[in-house]
Order: structure tokens, then sequence, then C-alpha cells
């Protein structure tokens, strides 16, 4: 690893170590339902494409419904640590219907849709509360560097998650995995309990309507020089991944018929490129300058799933295509979320870091729930091959938008707007 991730100065700050240790240990309960979660409606709901279609879009859908009035409540409260603690203890207890509903004969895929839908939606919270905090716990001057240490624990947990996974899925079945994700919150939430955070009173909003403050933060994104193309081209990148990974997992179970063991191999031996990229991204920013980093993310992170469609065609080895993909697109996403969690940081003021970003998740995430849509259509009517080599192919077109913007102008780390 990288000086950014093997220097542990950033640690000796309580606030920052406790923080990072609450995210971590989440995080890898997340790759553990990542994987349980979809091998749960194949293996024991028996799901088709079009139905791992609507469970990938359910997972998104709330990011597009209520991101931006949750952004507008956020930014007028001052007690956002208090709110993450209730999504975290919220989203344990809707993870534990799905043993629940199993063990007493009631799962079905309805159940699975109202899971994913009610953990994206206090996910929405959640995360719009850790993005504006992060500039609160960062140490002063280390933001990149406190940002390559978050990615590289969620670098970390999708090396670990997704292998242990699939032994608890092959151990326990599908449904009694996902327990390990809700201990996860649950440890998740006593972390924050106790971090140490003064957060600053927000400028009271009495008199100005929901709707008003929603669209600050539309207008604020939509005329900013650097976040609305950044936003445009992240947005293309998600759409294709979406359909992409709505029909993976099927792809590599029905297609390539490749047990619940191998496909947590898969995704977690890919994700060494994840914790790679974590930790080169900061040595790379600064010597390429962040914007063409992040475009070199995104260059990485779409060209990776070329090779899955290739995997097992023509007599062409499965598993190190695969491995390979993953590799190439965990590089390829840190190399682009390192630099654009500096950026959504440094551009926006505090003030307005939820509202923005809320509307920023809103072309993102929103995005999201069509793309899987579209994948589990095609997927359905075209055949999963079909689904995955089109999503692939498409994704490119994220490289030429990113290029072609100002983005790769931007070479140092900007200054923090008030």
């Amino acid at each position: 690893m990288t000086e950014e991730l093997t220097d542990r100065s950033i640690m000796r700050d309580r606030r920052f170590a406790r923080f990072w240790s609450a995210q971590s240990v989440s995080v890898v309960g997340d790759q553990i339902s990542v994987v349980a979660i979809p091998l749960t409606a194949t293996l024991v709901l028996g799901a088709n494409a079009a139905q791992m279609g609507f469970l990938t879009a359910a997972v998104w859908l709330p990011h597009l419904l209520f991101s931006l009035p949750f952004g507008a409540w956020i930014d007028a409260t001052s007690h956002r640590r208090r709110l993450m603690i209730a999504a975290d203890l919220g989203r344990a207890l809707t993870l534990g219907a799905v043993p629940l509903a199993y063990a007493t004969d009631r799962l079905s895929m309805r159940v699975l849709y109202a899971v994913v839908l009610l953990l994206g939606t206090l996910s929405v919270a959640f995360d719009q509360c850790w993005s504006s905090l992060l500039s609160l716990v960062a140490p002063a001057g280390r933001v990149s560097d406190a940002s390559a240490w978050l990615n590289g624990s969620r670098a970390v947990s999708q090396v670990s998650g997704p292998p242990l996974a699939g032994l608890l899925v092959a151990a326990f079945r599908a449904p009694f995995a996902v327990l390990a994700d809700m201990a996860s919150f649950l440890m998740s939430a006593l972390l924050l309990r106790g971090l140490p955070i003064d957060e600053p009173t927000v400028p009271p909003v009495d008199g100005i309507r929901l709707r008003t403050r929603v669209a600050e933060g539309l207008a604020f994104i939509y005329r900013h020089p650097v976040l609305r193309p950044f936003y445009v081209c992240v947005a293309t990148v998600n759409f294709f991944n979406l359909m992409f990974n709505a029909v993976l997992v099927l792809y590599m179970s029905r297609t390539l018929h490749l047990s619940p063991q191998l496909i947590g191999f898969v995704f977690g031996a890919g994700a060494v490129g994840g914790l790679t990229g974590a930790a080169v991204a900061s040595r790379v920013g600064r010597r390429i300058g962040v914007g063409p980093t992040l475009i070199a993310g995104v260059a990485l992170f779409a060209t990776g799933p070329l090779l899955v469609p290739l995997a097992g065609l023509h007599g062409l080895p499965v598993l190190p295509l695969l491995v390979a993909a993953e590799i190439l697109a965990g590089i390829g996403v840190m190399l682009l979320d390192v630099p654009a969690g500096v950026l959504m940081v440094l551009l926006v003021p505090y003030r307005m870091r939820a509202r923005a970003g809320a509307s920023g998740r809103v072309v993102n995430y929103g995005i999201r729930p069509f793309g899987a849509l579209t994948g589990g259509a095609v997927g359905q009517v075209f055949g999963l091959r079909t689904a995955i080599t089109v999503a692939a192919v498409g994704g490119l077109l994220a490289i030429g938008l990113g290029w072609w913007s100002p983005i790769r102008r931007i070479k140092e780390e900007p200054e923090q707007v008030v």
C-alpha cells in the first residue's frame, strides 16, 4: 500500500478514527448483503431476469424519490449524527425481516422488494448526513487523505465481504447470511453514538418553503461549471453499470454455472483492484491532477466490464476474465470516487452540502433504477449475454463526456468554499 494509506497519523485524530471505524464495519456487512440478497432471489425464489432487474431497481429508487426532500431537511438540522444512528438501527431491523420471513415460510419477491426499498430509503438519509459530516471529522488540510482512507475501507470490504457472503450462503443458506449485515449496522450505530463531534448550528429556515430550499440545491448543481458535467458523466456510466449489475449474478449463476462460493470469490478477488485504487488515488491525483485522475477512473470503470461477455466464449477462460474485469473496474471506481468526494466537500459550502449532494444524487443514483430495469428487460427478451454486452459497450460513452469537460483541467485540490 502507498504512503496515503500506510501513514497512520490521521488515525491519531479520535473523531476521524471512530468515524472511519463505524463506516468500515458497516460496509463489510453491506458487501455480504450485495451478494446474499440477489442469491436469495436466484437460488431460493427462482427469480428471472426481469425480477432481478426490479430488485436492483428497488435498491436505488429511493435515491430518485427522496434525495431532494431529505437533503433540504438534513440541511436544516444540527443533529445529523443522531439521524445516522437512527438510520443504522432502522436498517438493522429491516434486514431482520429476510431470515424471519424465510423461517416462517413467507419469503417472496414482494418481501425482498419491500426490504430493499426500505433499506434504500434509510441509506439516502444516512449517506447525506455522512457526506455532510466528513469535513468536520477529517483533520485540517487532510480531506483528500480522509477520503482515501474511507474509500480504502470500502475496498477492503469488497475484498472480504463477497467471499464471506459466499461461505455464509453455502453454510447457512442465503436468507440467513444477511444477519451479518444486520450486526454490522448495530455496531456502526454504537460507534457513532460515542463520536465526539460539535455540529455547527445551521441558520433557521422558518418561513422558507421546502420547495424553495430544494430548488436552491438543484440550481447550485446546475449552474456549477464543474459539478454539472461531472454528474452528467457519472450518471451515464452508472446507467450502464446498473444495467450490467442487474443481471450479473444471474449471468454468472445460470449462464456460466458458477457456485455461490465462486461468485463470492470473483467479487472479492476483483475488489483487490478497489483496494489498489484507493491506495494510489491521492498520489495519482497529486501527480497528474485531480480532474485527470477522475477521468482515468471513469475510463477504467467503464472498460473493465467489456471482458465479462467474453468469459467462456469460444473457449476463453471464465474465472481469469471475470476477475480481471472486476480488478479493472475496482481500480477505476476508486480513482473516480476519491477525487469526486474531495470535489464535493471543497466546492460546496457546508450550509448547502446536503441539498447539493441530494441534487447530484438524484442525477447520479436516480438514473440507476432505469439502468437496472433496462438490464432486466433486455436480459429477459434477448438473453443475459446480450444484456451484459450492450451494458458493457454503452458505458464507454462516459469516457468522452468526462474528457470533453472542464474536469480534466482541474490540477490542484480546490480551496474550501465557505
